[in-house]
């Protein structure tokens, strides 16, 4: 499991800000969070405390977790090129290894529950 935050400009994936919070051997209560504030405007009307463009990533132990990503940019995002873009990115991630180390054959499935997606502007 890990929360993950990422500030560029495109093209070029040229980076501005990367942060990455994996959690290890989770613990009951135990989660990764990032707040990041980035050069911008918080355009949502969600977040009003957050007056900066921000993106957020939480992972918690339990499974749970969101993301938040809110930019809007006035004039060139920075660089050289005039063309660039900022893309803000803001990811939870959650993987899981299966090993069978038996002798024969089994079918194994999953079901996933995926909520959802809410977008808001």
């Amino acid at each position: 499991m890990s929360a993950n935050v990422k500030d560029t400009l495109q093209p070029g994936n040229n980076i501005i800000f990367q942060n990455s919070l994996p959690l290890f051997d989770t613990v009951a209560g135990e989660s990764a969070q990032i707040l990041y504030n980035s050069t911008g405007a918080n355009g949502s009307g969600r977040s009003t405390n957050i007056h900066d463009a921000f993106a957020s990533s939480l992972a918690s132990a339990d499974g749970n977790g969101g993301v938040g990503v809110s930019q809007l940019i006035f004039g060139s995002p920075g660089g050289s090129d005039p063309d660039a873009v900022r893309q803000l990115i803001a990811e939870s991630l959650w993987t899981q290894t299966f090993q069978y180390n038996g002798t024969f054959p089994i079918d194994i499935s999953l079901h996933l529950h995926i909520p959802e997606l809410e977008v808001g502007c």
